[in-house]
This record gives C-alpha cells, sequence and structure tokens, in this order.
C-alpha cells in the first residue's frame, strides 16, 4: 500500500546490518504496515478474550485476584463469537497473504525482495516495540485503576470509621 509501484522513489540514506540493507523509506512503510494492522489485532484479540470458554459460560480468570466477577460475565459476548473471531483471522490471513503473492507477481524479484526485508522489518518491530508498547500500557492502565480502587476503599473505611465514631455517645459506648 505505502510501498508505491513507482520507481521514483529512491532513498538517498541505506542503512546496512549485516547482509541486509534498508532504506528509511522502508522502515516508514513497516511502521504504517504495523499500524495498519493494529486496530484490527485488538479486535481480534477481544473477542477471543470476551467470550466464554463454552456454551457454560465458563470463564476463566487470567489475573489471580482480578478475576471476572458475575457481572463481567454478563458484559460477555455470546459463546458462538469464538466462530465470528476465527472467521476474522482465517480471512485477514487470508487476504494478505493474496495481496502478497499478487504484489510480488507485479514487481519482479529486486522489489519484491526488498518489499521482503521490510515485511521482516515490520514483524521486528512489532514484536520487539509494538507488543512491549502494549504490554506497558496495559499495566499502566490496570495499575491506575487498582491505585484507584484502592483509594475510594481507604476513602471508604474512613467514612466509616467517622460514622462510628458519631454514634457513640461521650462515653465512647455505642447507642446502638
Amino acid at each position: 500500500m505505502w510501498y508505491r509501484t513507482d520507481n521514483s522513489v529512491e532513498s538517498p540514506s541505506v542503512l546496512k546490518l549485516g547482509p541486509l540493507s534498508f532504506s528509511l523509506h522502508q522502515l516508514y512503510v513497516s511502521v504504517m504496515s504495523s499500524l495498519t494492522v493494529l486496530p484490527v489485532n485488538v479486535v481480534i484479540v477481544q473477542i477471543f478474550r470476551s467470550t466464554p470458554n463454552s456454551k457454560k459460560n465458563e470463564v476463566v480468570p487470567d489475573i489471580p485476584g482480578l478475576g471476572q466477577s458475575q457481572g463481567s460475565r454478563d458484559k460477555m459476548l455470546p459463546y458462538w463469537f469464538v466462530y465470528v473471531g476465527w472467521v476474522l483471522v482465517f480471512l485477514s490471513s487470508s487476504v494478505s497473504a493474496f495481496f502478497t503473492i499478487l504484489y510480488s507477481l507485479e514487481w519482479g524479484k529486486e522489489k519484491a525482495d526488498a518489499w521482503l526485508i521490510t515485511f521482516f522489518l515490520s514483524f521486528v518491530e512489532s514484536t520487539l516495540i509494538i507488543e512491549p508498547l502494549k504490554v506497558v500500557i496495559v499495566a499502566a492502565l490496570l495499575s491506575l485503576m487498582c491505585k484507584k480502587m484502592m483509594a475510594t476503599g481507604e476513602e471508604l473505611t474512613k467514612n466509616v470509621k467517622a460514622l462510628a465514631t458519631i454514634g457513640d455517645d461521650e462515653t465512647g459506648n455505642s447507642r446502638y
């Protein structure tokens, strides 16, 4: 898509890493490709995470202490949504393989090899940068949510203690 089929795109700066050489344009294409597939990957992962393991709505908590409660079971997708997820996986794989074959036939050997290097750059970039970045972002969001829940719990404890002292008379005995 961003690789352009015309030969007018020449990047003057070529980086060599062992037997591989790639340009800044190839690096740009790999970044854009990774960002293009990111929403599709997130949707597929969420479909599989939000469906129960079977028709019985069995839910396996994935984080100890933060397991899914009955309230989160009500927000889950129906069990048959797993099939929708698998169809999306199959379609995304098939469509990308189809276009890969078509583009490589159109370009010829040299341009197809350069595109293959760009593909590997995109894969390595996704594995080493984007996936760890997603993990860090999710961990930060979870820690903020847990911190907010703990702060809310501490405020609740303080409020209960304050109400308990209001109910006591001057002698320290409870009126109730």
